[in-house]
């Protein structure tokens, strides 16, 4: 025979479940949103509706071999928007990268194509136009990738030393990525350096000369305004 304990019986949560007429519990209803983030939820699927959606794979894992498909029936359509992505027409090009980009980003979860996916998104954000521009953004993707692996294994070092250690590696790769995304503009403006001038004042009797406008590797050329 079993004794119920001594004390006062342990009642459900009031916030997470709530009795039905059967006496089974069901989960609470949540409030609905306030009029403040109802605004910010209706800007927030305007702007979404807006934003083009970067192409992604599925994923079929058998014998511990990852195949990669399109997620709809559409299976030219989505090598296509593959193509378009990187910026390039070689389907040889295309499967090169797609491999880098998953060893670079399935190396946790070798079944799933989510890392693959989020990271055609982010070469989707950068907008390559060329092969060159695509490795570029891979480069980058892989640059960040590992800053923030050892950043991660900073936090959880045991010692100083280890922490200092990824510290300073994480330090370095954070420097290359903002080299490598200056690197990127300077090749999409074909090595030029451009400078704007937003307000020039002129007094009576005077000449504005505006120098350096553009560089391109040799001499500044000056401006008389």
């Amino acid at each position: 025979m079993k004794r119920r304990a001594k004390g006062n019986p342990v009642e459900p949560e009031k916030d997470k479940m709530v009795p039905t007429k059967a006496g089974i519990s069901a989960p609470a209803l949540k409030p609905l949103p306030t009029a403040k983030e109802q605004l910010a939820i209706a800007g927030a699927r305007e702007r979404a509706a807006m934003r083009p959606t970067p192409p992604k794979w599925a994923a079929t894992t058998t014998d511990a071999v990852l195949t990669l498909s399109s997620p709809h029936a559409d299976e030219d359509g989505t090598i296509l928007r593959m193509h378009d992505l990187f910026g390039s027409n070689s389907r040889a090009f295309v499967d090169l990268v797609t491999g880098q980009v998953g060893g670079l980003t399935t190396t946790r979860d070798p079944s799933s194509a989510t890392g693959l996916n989020a990271a055609l998104a982010v070469i989707a954000a950068v907008r390559p136009d060329n092969e060159v521009e695509t490795l570029m953004a891979v480069q980058m993707l892989a640059t960040h990738n590992l800053s923030v692996e050892l950043m991660g294994r900073a936090l959880r070092a045991q010692s100083d030393d280890v922490m200092q250690m990824n510290i300073n590696m994480a330090t370095k790769l954070q420097r290359s990525f903002s080299s490598q995304v200056e690197a990127l503009d300077r090749h999409r403006r074909g090595g030029q350096q451009k400078v704007m001038v937003e307000h020039v004042h002129v007094h009576a009797g005077g000449q504005a000369v505006v120098g350096n406008i553009i560089t391109g590797g040799g001499e500044g050329r000056k401006e008389k305004w």
